[in-house]
């Protein structure tokens, strides 16, 4: 059985207002990875492509909460989620893997633990209870994937957490490149939701997207984060640009929730092409994964060069 040393668990990385993120020593042992199959392993659940399993290794979750009722509930967006991203953390070497969790403090709705030979993500069992869509559900592992895959700016709070991307650009990631993988085929839908969309992400989608397809995934990464935000901060948020308070320096912590539905609509306003298989942390290639000035471009809020 690995050692903790050896596991080098090396960051949880907290989708909460309300928690700025807090360390976790290595807890994982070898006996709670999860391998891809189609059988399930332990006490995971069959999926089908992807697996789930409970991590009761802090405190157990309640007899009567389903996993198995919530994998039905977004087994749609969680099979798309999988398929996209599966071989992306397969190539790093990575098991990409999602497990229920019951955090004392119930403020830890998401977070993901970063190791050289994994990605999990953790959902707190609390979550369904939240009634999330399917679309928003979808935002919040867009985020933490981001953390994962999203590049500079990284965190900066250690050196052992300096390989993982900042709060704010995962944010950024999640509307810049994943919404965008994970809805490409669903042109019906993104129609859809744009019809009942908020007017002003319909209007900033347009401005910046001349075909109907791309602004409509534009409009729905935009309406599905806002709704995760304001589930998680209990506040009404404004959809705009340059609507947060400019910072002095970058803040690889938790921006506020105004900030952080700002970085989403400049990611999904962004006209870059990027490769979802595209991994890099350094400073030199920000032009690879972001717009540099005007639209599209990190919120000032948050990111300063």
């Amino acid at each position: 059985m690995k050692t903790k040393s050896q596991l080098l668990l090396s960051l949880i990385l907290l989708l909460s207002c309300k928690h700025v993120g807090a360390l976790r020593s290595g807890q994982l042992d070898q006996d709670s990875h999860i391998k891809f199959s189609d059988k399930p392993e332990g006490n995971a659940a069959p999926t089908g492509n992807f697996n789930v399993v409970r991590d009761e290794l802090s405190r157990p979750i309640p007899p009567f909460y389903s996993m198995e009722a919530f994998i039905n509930e977004y087994k749609k967006d969680l099979t798309t989620f999988f398929d996209v991203y599966q071989p992306v953390l397969k190539k790093q070497g990575r098991i990409l893997a999602l497990k229920f969790h019951n955090h004392a403090d119930p403020g830890y709705k998401f977070m993901t633990l970063i190791a050289p030979d994994s990605a999990n993500i953790y959902v707190n069992y609390s979550i369904p209870q939240r009634e999330l869509t399917g679309d928003a559900f979808t935002m919040a592992l867009c985020h933490e994937i981001g953390h994962v895959l999203g590049g500079y700016p990284l965190h900066s709070r250690s050196n052992d957490l300096s390989f993982a991307s900042a709060e704010g650009q995962a944010d950024y990631y999640s509307s810049l490149v994943c919404a965008r993988k994970l809805w490409s085929n669903d042109a019906k839908l993104n129609a859809q939701v744009r019809q009942d969309a908020d007017p002003k992400a319909v209007e900033l989608c347009s401005k910046a997207w001349s075909r109907p397809a791309e602004q409509n995934i534009c409009v729905r990464s935009i309406v599905a984060s806002k709704k995760v935000f304001e589930s998680i901060s209990q506040m009404t948020l404004d959809i705009g640009v340059n609507s947060g308070e400019a910072g002095e320096t970058t803040t690889d912590t938790y921006p506020d929730p105004q900030c952080r539905i700002e970085s989403v609509v400049q990611g999904a306003l962004c006209k870059l092409s990027y490769d979802v298989n595209l991994v890099t942390k350094e400073k030199n290639d920000i032009d690879k994964t972001s717009c540099m000035k005007g639209t599209g471009a990190r919120a000032s809020c948050w990111f300063r060069d």
